[in-house]
C-alpha cells in the first residue's frame, strides 16, 4: 500500500522466526492513543504490592532497632531503614500515577503530521525540533521514548510514571513519553514517531523488535 496525506509507512516488527523480508506496515495518521485502564490498575496493584512489603520491611527494621539495645553499626541500620522506606514511598507515588492515569477520559497521546502532543505532560511538540529519538525498555519491551530536542520546551513532569525510567534530573530539552499504558501497540508509536522524525532531520537509534 502505498502512502497518502494521511498514512505512512513504517517497517514491520522483527520476529525470532523472521528478521528478513518483513512487509512495512500501514499506519493511519493521526494516530490517537488512549490509556488502558487495565494495564494502568494492574501495574497499580504490582507497585503497591511492592511498596506495602517495602513498608513492612522498614517498620520491622525499625522497631527490632528500637527494642535491640546492643544494635551494631546503628548509623548503617538507620540508612538501610531509610532507604527502604524511600523505595517504599516511590513505589506508592508510581501506584497513584497509574491509578490517576486510569481515571483519563480521551486520547492522551496524539500524532499527526505537524508533531506530537502529550497531554498527561502538557507537551506539544514539533517533528521539526526533535533532534534524535530513543527508546526506553526494558528485557524486549518498549516501555517509552527518550526525545532530545532541539531547544527547551516547557510543560509539565512526571517522574513515578511508567517508561519513563524515573529519572530525577533531565537535561531542559529531553522529554520522556511513556507508552507502556496505552491503547496502542508501542511499536507502533515508537517508529511512526521514528519515520516522522527522520523525515524532519532528526536521528533515531530505536529496535526494531516487537514490544
Amino acid at each position: 500500500m502505498m502512502e497518502t496525506k494521511n498514512s505512512i509507512q513504517i517497517p514491520g516488527p522483527f520476529r525470532y522466526s523472521k528478521t528478513t523480508d518483513i512487509p512495512d506496515i500501514t499506519v493511519k495518521i493521526p494516530v490517537h492513543a488512549s490509556i488502558n485502564k487495565l494495564s494502568c490498575y494492574y501495574h497499580a496493584a504490582v507497585y503497591g504490592l511492592i511498596g506495602l512489603l517495602f513498608l513492612i520491611s522498614s517498620a520491622a527494621m525499625a522497631y527490632a532497632s528500637l527494642v535491640t539495645v546492643n544494635i551494631e553499626k546503628p548509623i548503617f541500620t538507620f540508612t538501610i531503614i531509610i532507604a527502604i522506606a524511600f523505595f517504599s514511598a516511590h513505589s506508592f507515588a508510581v501506584m497513584a500515577t497509574c491509578i490517576f492515569d486510569a481515571t483519563r477520559k480521551g486520547p492522551v497521546i496524539e500524532l499527526n503530521m505537524k508533531g506530537l502532543s502529550d497531554h498527561r505532560i502538557g507537551a506539544a511538540i514539533d517533528w521539526d525540533s526533535i533532534q534524535s529519538v530513543k527508546e526506553i525498555g526494558r528485557r524486549g519491551r518498549i516501555l517509552g521514548i527518550r526525545l532530545t530536542t532541539k531547544e527547551s520546551i516547557p510543560h509539565q513532569r512526571n517522574r513515578f510514571r511508567i517508561g519513563t525510567d524515573f529519572a530525577w534530573k533531565l537535561p531542559p530539552n529531553e522529554d520522556r513519553i511513556s507508552v507502556t499504558t496505552l491503547d496502542v501497540k508501542t511499536y507502533i508509536i515508537l517508529h511512526t514517531i521514528t519515520v516522522l522524525v527522520r523525515r524532519h532531520g532528526g536521528t533515531a537509534d530505536v529496535t526494531r523488535w516487537s514490544g
